[in-house]
């Protein structure tokens, strides 16, 4: 399980959260196009960092987008 944080063209105020029970933040990829809100955007950086929580760590991705485009 991961929390994953979805920031828009760098500007933190347009950060979207959500938790990934399934791990499917490992399928992206620096270059790889995503849809979110109905938009395309291209993955632009993924940093990854383990969050502090009991009884299980949970680790925080963050993944910048770029866009939208198309």
């Amino acid at each position: 399980m991961k929390n994953v944080m979805y920031i828009f063209n760098g500007d933190p105020t347009t950060q979207e959260e959500e938790i990934d029970m399934d791990d499917d933040v490992l399928k992206l990829a620096k270059g790889r196009v995503i849809e979110r809100n109905g938009k395309q955007w291209k993955v632009f950086d993924i940093q990854t960092t383990v969050g502090v929580s009991t009884p299980k760590p949970i680790d925080v991705v963050r993944v910048y987008l770029t866009g939208p485009i198309g």
